[in-house]
């Protein structure tokens, strides 16, 4: 990484050989339209600006996507390919992937293991997710990112007054008592680590 003096403060800068890896969480509470369209439409934009920022700055090389919510997939491998990311961003939906609930702590371990495979040499994770499922195992999370020392940038989305969350055929969630299920971001699940 080159290191820019500014009086006697030495500043770490991203070395150009940064590998991002963007890890998606894409269950249902993502559909959520507290933050139009949605909290997923918002999210890829996001990534978008990011990857196009990065880019021009010359601070990442190369692009990832693995995409969770029971199950953990991965879309994109690393590739220096932008216009082929940016496909893939526009493809994330909830329906890629079937099993319900939020496995953030096997995301973790896959996107880990993604850039070992690649020899990354500067790994970067961002996190994006709404933080929604209370049965996310943060401090087994944390620990598996101690352990790895790649850093993990968190981008929360969605809003605490929460929405109701409408499914792509335009019908709404409901539980077992057939009321309207009303999604909130955790923010403090995701900010307290």
């Amino acid at each position: 990484a080159t290191r820019p003096y500014v009086g006697k403060e030495t500043i770490e800068m991203p070395s150009a050989d940064t590998d991002y890896m963007f890890l998606v969480d894409v269950s249902r509470s993502m559909l959520a339209k507290d933050i139009p369209p949605s909290r997923m439409d918002v999210a890829k934009r996001k990534m978008k600006d990011l990857l196009q920022a990065l880019t021009r700055a010359g601070i990442a090389r190369r692009f990832g996507i693995t995409v969770f919510s029971g199950g953990v997939y991965t879309i994109c491998p690393l590739t220096d390919d932008a216009s082929a990311v940016i496909q893939f961003i526009d493809s994330i939906s909830p329906e890629l992937v079937t099993s319900v609930g939020s496995n953030l702590e096997q995301g973790v371990v896959t996107v880990l293991e993604r850039l070992k495979e690649s020899q990354s040499r500067s790994g970067r994770v961002l996190l994006i997710s709404d933080g929604e499922d209370n049965a996310l195992n943060l401090e087994r999370v944390v620990s598996v990112l101690r352990g790895s020392k790649v850093p993990v940038d968190v981008l929360g989305v969605g809003t605490l007054i929460g929405s109701p969350i409408e499914l792509t055929n335009g019908k709404y969630v409901r539980d077992k008592s057939g009321n309207i299920v009303r999604s909130e971001e955790h923010t403090s699940e995701l900010q307290s680590h």
